[in-house]
């Protein structure tokens, strides 16, 4: 099972469990479309408004309709899945990217329509990728317009992302892997930060380090990658 490590100040890694799926009713949407890229960022470690997290809102006719705004996912990408999880007045909106073709990056507004939301006051998360990037609480009503925004963690990456570790905007690194994994985090100075052993794939967060230029790298078995980043 994939956990999530969370720095400690001095760089030692504490465990905790993962923002996880609850016992809920499954939602289908009736359509999902997209934005074409609206800016192509692989290149440019500092962005402005262009990242922050939006999202709109509306309830007309008992319809639903969600638009996630600069939703950052692959400059190739071939389309978008969303999905809601509900159980009782608690709404997780799910978004993905259905499949990754390169390495660039861009933003995208993600718009979904959905018939089987009723009226009344819902705790919302939206996740990207399975992880929690905020929560909100929100009346859905006849003629609702609800806007709601969240600014990025400021932390990106400055290397392509690969197989095993990848950066979210939430200032999360993604570790994907088969079998035991370990992870290590160094500074530009080259010293270390932080080793982390996993049995699998894990979740660090890092947005208690210090501002900076890192190297993250993932080893398990004889394949090694790494990902750079700024804090």
């Amino acid at each position: 099972m994939k956990k999530i490590f969370t720095l400690a100040i001095m760089g030692l890694a504490m465990t905790s469990m993962p923002f996880g799926a609850m016992a809920s009713e499954h939602i289908s949407p009736v359509s999902v479309e997209n934005s074409d890229c609206l800016g192509a960022r692989s290149d440019n470690i500092y962005t402005g408004d262009e990242d922050v997290n939006k999202w709109e809102i509306t309830y007309n006719d008992g319809i639903l309709t969600v638009t996630w705004m600069n939703f950052v996912a692959n400059c190739c990408s071939e389309g978008f899945k969303t999905w809601f999880e509900r159980d009782g007045d608690k709404l997780i909106f799910n978004a993905e990217e259905n499949e990754a073709l390169c390495n660039c990056i861009c933003n995208f507004d993600v718009t979904s329509t959905f018939g089987q939301i009723e009226p009344g006051h819902y705790t919302i998360t939206f996740c990207n990728y399975g992880h929690e990037v905020f929560t909100a609480e929100i009346d859905i009503e006849e003629g609702a317009d609800i806007s709601l925004s969240k600014k990025p963690s400021g932390i990106r990456a400055i290397s392509p992302a690969n197989e095993m570790v990848s950066l979210s905007a939430d200032g999360v690194l993604h570790i994907a892997s088969e079998g035991k994994v370990t992870v290590e985090i160094f500074d530009a100075s080259g010293a270390t930060h932080a080793r982390i052993n996993a049995d699998s794939n894990a979740d660090i967060d890092i947005k208690s380090l210090p501002k900076g230029i890192y190297l993250a790298k993932a080893k398990a078995g004889n394949r090694i990658e790494s990902l750079r980043f700024v804090r």
